[in-house]
């Protein structure tokens, strides 16, 4: 019993996960609604109840109505114990169990030994149970025992055993079928994602080589920026001294010729010949605005061969002045 009881849970797990309604012979049916039978013939309220459902009704009875006879067969008969339990009752009960349907199922084993329950009932009280179901306009779908693992004793469309083994192949071919079909999807999306990884690959190195370049460019530009800073200063610088040797050319009169002049920092010194006065030089020169410290380097000498002095004249450049 325990082990019977076992495959009942087994099967009830079995069953929430794929429905055995999918191997069944047939299309896949609007489940029917169970009406309860506990007293026979058909009281008025279950007919009023059956009359009620509009849809397919599965009649269950209640196992009271059964007559019940437990049956002993050897185990190496088991294959075929419909043929040895239909055998046994039919030289047990009256009449050879004419008129009268039964279904069985296995309530134990011992040792060399497996037990069946037979629950018996008369084809005519069944046939009278269909008769006042249907004249409320019930449709029934099946009647069965509530006994749990014990099949239908009648059904609408019942399938003969090579029609339900086509079926369960070709409920198990769809199912292959459905698998294979999902695989290959799986496959081909797989494929897609991967080239499309692949393709987001490329261009991830090609944006990385492309803000390499621009890094390199930017570099080169900013190098280039620096140069034409340097450039930009050393002609500002050039421009200066070009602005002072404009001063002195403008504010020395004629009679003077410098002979050498050199600009360091902000030191200048300035050498030359006059056929004038050396003041007046060093005159001239102290008015500049951006001349400051002017004085002579020395004493003024006289050059007997071109009749003129000469002098060296040192200062300082004013910055804020010379711009």
């Amino acid at each position: 019993m325990l082990a019977a009881r076992f495959t009942d849970a087994l099967r009830n797990l079995a069953e929430l996960f794929i429905p055995l309604s999918l191997f069944r012979p047939g299309l896949p049916q609007r489940s029917a609604a169970e009406v309860h039978v506990s007293s026979l013939p058909l009281s008025a309220a279950s007919k009023v109840d059956a009359k009620r459902l509009k849809g397919p009704v599965s009649v269950v009875l209640d196992r009271s109505l059964a007559l019940e006879r437990r049956i002993e067969l050897p185990k190496a008969v088991s294959g075929k114990a419909d043929q040895a339990i239909a055998l046994q009752l039919r030289q047990t009960l009256p009449n050879r169990a004419q008129g009268l349907v039964w279904r069985s199922v296995v309530s134990g084993r011992t040792g060399n030994t497996v037990a069946y329950n037979a629950y018996i009932l008369k084809q005519a009280v069944l046939d009278e149970l269909l008769s006042d179901l249907r004249s409320v306009g019930a449709k029934v779908s099946s009647i069965r025992f509530d006994i749990p693992r014990v099949p239908e004793v009648w059904e609408l469309s019942p399938a003969s055993p090579v029609t339900a083994k086509n079926w369960a192949g070709f409920t198990a071919l769809c199912v292959i079928l459905i698998s294979v079909f999902s695989v290959i999807k799986l496959s081909l999306e797989k494929s897609a994602l991967t080239d499309l990884v692949e393709t987001r690959s490329q261009q991830v190195a090609e944006l990385q080589e492309r803000l390499k370049k621009r890094k390199e460019t930017a570099g080169d530009q900013e190098k280039s920026s620096l140069a034409a800073l340097q450039d930009i200063t050393t002609f500002q610088t050039q421009s200066r001294r070009l602005n002072l040797l404009g001063d002195l050319t403008q504010v020395l009169p004629d009679s003077v010729w410098v002979s050498e002049l050199s600009i360091s920092g902000d030191r200048l010194v300035l050498s030359g010949f006059s056929s004038g006065e050396v003041t007046d030089v060093v005159r001239l020169v102290q008015g500049l605005p951006w001349a400051k410290d002017v004085q002579l380097n020395g004493s003024v000498s006289f050059d007997s061969y071109s009749g003129q002095s000469r002098f060296e004249l040192g200062l300082l450049i004013d910055a804020r002045t010379a711009e």
